[in-house]
């Protein structure tokens, strides 16, 4: 299945897998510890195929075929203002930066994806939501909001 696949370092990845897991998001969108595990399979899977085959495989398995919309970027967005809302679930926001890190790194279809979405104005107010010290024990969530925002500003952002 996808969950499994995201573990093997060799495993082929295909769409259906990327459309399952984004199905997975939509359907437990109240249950944070799923849409964590949701989020760190689809990074394993982008990072995998960035890494094997390119970044314009990794972007297909994301991409829709005949728009060219990025459709979990919305959902990664979503999850960072519900888990500031929620009680500050760090493990949700951890995974869905990591996600939209990975997503970052697939050029600038997937960063004007980002910004379309408000997803800088919700990078923004993870940060600030996070604090001082959150940002101190949550240096990977920062990492990868750092690199996000560098790829908006390589991209034209």
């Amino acid at each position: 299945t996808a969950l499994a696949n995201a573990d093997s370092k060799t495993a082929s990845v295909r769409r259906a897998d990327a459309e399952a897991v984004l199905l997975v998001l939509e359907a437990y969108a109240n249950d944070f510890e799923v849409m964590r595990a949701a989020c760190l399979c689809l990074a394993g899977f982008l990072q995998t195929t960035r890494q094997q085959h390119g970044k314009v495989s990794a972007r297909a398995l994301v991409e829709h075929p005949v728009t060219g919309e990025v459709a979990i970027v919305k959902v990664l967005i979503g999850n960072l203002s519900a888990a500031r809302s929620n009680g500050l679930n760090r493990a949700l926001i951890e995974a869905s930066c990591r996600c939209l890190g990975e997503l970052a790194r697939l050029g600038p279809g997937t960063v004007a994806e980002v910004q379309r979405s408000m997803g800088i104005s919700q990078l923004w107010a993870t940060l600030n939501f996070l604090g001082a010290s959150g940002r101190e024990s949550q240096s990977g969530v920062v990492s990868d909001i750092v690199l996000i925002l560098e790829e908006v500003g390589r991209h034209g952002g």
